[in-house]
Order: structure tokens, then C-alpha cells, then sequence
């Protein structure tokens, strides 16, 4: 598949709940990890490296460390006006079902309250975040298989079409039936 390695961001202003996020997803070899307090150090890592992640875990309050801190829906909402947007898991404490609704509503791949169970819900979210790009890899590939088909499929028709205006019996139609 064309994931050899997936760049991960983590944006969270929790220094042990980073880590741990991190340590949770340790699993997959081929995911790079960068870690961020902020939304705007990881826009400015993005912009800076030309490093664009496939996957952001990213917490919907940032200000813990920065009272200033842009808030991870401002963030959402600039990674989501990216060329190529990444897959953006939302991650916090709020429960609240308008939350989750806004965040999904703002391009968010899905939301994670951060409770007992958020790191076996995040390895959740990722597989399936790593099963929709399989399936829309497989789904380029058999485009492309299925156009390169027609196309040599065409090419056969045309040769042949042109090789019987030469004059050419291709097709063997002389001679049948005798």
C-alpha cells in the first residue's frame, strides 16, 4: 500500500496525555510521531519543514500551558483549509453531544472524549481512519487498472480497424466456411 509512513501529530497541551497518546499508537511502525503543546507550533512545524501529517490527534482546549492558545477548533478549522487536509481526530474531556456535532460539522474524522477508555477508543479510530485510506488506495489502483485496460482494449480495436482499411484479412473472414 502507498502508507509506508503515516506522519502523527499530536497536538495537546498535556504533556503526559501526549505521550501516553503517542505510547497508545506506538503500534504501527510506520507512524512518525510529532509532538506539539500548541496548534500554532504544529502549523509553524508544517509550514516551516514542508512535513504534512496524514493523522492529527488534536485536543479541543489548548490553553492549559498558553492562555493565548488558539483553541483546537481554530486549529481544525485551518487544517481543514489545507490542500490536502489531514484526518483530524478530535480528543477531549466535554461530553456534550453539541461538541462532538461541531466538531464533525468542521471536518473532524471523528470525536474521542478523553475518559478511561480514550486510548482503546483513539487505536479504534485509527484503524479505521488506516482501513478508509486502504480502501480509497485500492479504489485509485483499480481506476487506474480499469482506464490502462480500456485503453489498451481501444488501441487493439483501432490497430485492427486500421490494419483491415490496408487491406489486411485480421480477422480471418476469408475463407470461413469453405
Amino acid at each position: 500500500m502507498a502508507d509506508k509512513n503515516l506522519n502523527v501529530f499530536i497536538v495537546d497541551d498535556d504533556p503526559m496525555q501526549a505521550e501516553m497518546t503517542k505510547d497508545a499508537l506506538s503500534k504501527y511502525p510506520h507512524f512518525k510521531f510529532m509532538i506539539f503543546n500548541t496548534g500554532e507550533e504544529a502549523l509553524a512545524e508544517m509550514k516551516k519543514s514542508g512535513i504534512h501529517p496524514s493523522i492529527v490527534i488534536l485536543d479541543y482546549f489548548l490553553n492549559s500551558q498558553k492562555a493565548n492558545a488558539a483553541t483546537g477548533m481554530a486549529v481544525l478549522k485551518k487544517l481543514m483549509s489545507l490542500e490536502k487536509p489531514p484526518q483530524v481526530v478530535m480528543v477531549s474531556g466535554q461530553d456534550k453531544i453539541e461538541v462532538a456535532v461541531n466538531c464533525i460539522k468542521y471536518g473532524a474524522f471523528d470525536y474521542v472524549i478523553k475518559n478511561e477508555s480514550v486510548f482503546v477508543r483513539l487505536e479504534q479510530v485509527v484503524k479505521k481512519i488506516l482501513h478508509e485510506r486502504k480502501i480509497m488506495w485500492e479504489n485509485r489502483l483499480y481506476k487506474r487498472l480499469f482506464l490502462g485496460t480500456a485503453i489498451g482494449f481501444v488501441m487493439i480495436i483501432t490497430f485492427v480497424i486500421t490494419l483491415s482499411f490496408m487491406g489486411f484479412d485480421v480477422l480471418g473472414s476469408k475463407g470461413y466456411g469453405e
